[in-house]
């Protein structure tokens, strides 16, 4: 059981952390833009967004890879981030002093762990 939810909170923890990260770096404003495919494709693997073929490893610029499914992925990883800035910001009005804060949080931990069973 412990094992269990340890890896929970690793997995929320490291979620919550890329996307602190990412709204650190602009990303929101860029719409993502601004990272590569693979970075893009592992950013909504792990969160737990829709990649559909390319979850098997084959990256975006892949065999299987067009511009279109790119920018489907750098869509929906914006959107999350849009989605978690407003919600970080309800939380408290800086992202950057409370990281850590943000990050140990219980309820975006949960939040962020049931997001990913629910979009299906």
């Amino acid at each position: 059981r412990r094992y269990l939810q340890s890896m929970l909170t690793t997995m929320s923890e490291d979620i919550l952390m890329d996307d602190v990260a990412l709204l650190e770096e602009e990303q929101l404003n860029a719409r993502c833009r601004n990272m590569t495919d693979d970075e893009v494709l592992q950013a909504c693997w792990l969160r737990g967004l829709p990649v559909g073929r390319f979850v098997n490893g084959v990256g975006l610029a892949g065999n299987y890879g067009d511009d279109c499914k790119s920018n489907e992925l750098r869509e929906l990883l914006t959107h999350h981030l849009q989605m978690m800035q407003l919600v970080m910001m309800h939380c408290s009005s800086s992202l950057i002093l409370v990281k850590g804060k943000l990050i140990r949080d219980i309820a975006l931990q949960m939040m962020v762990l049931h997001l990913q069973p629910l979009r299906y």
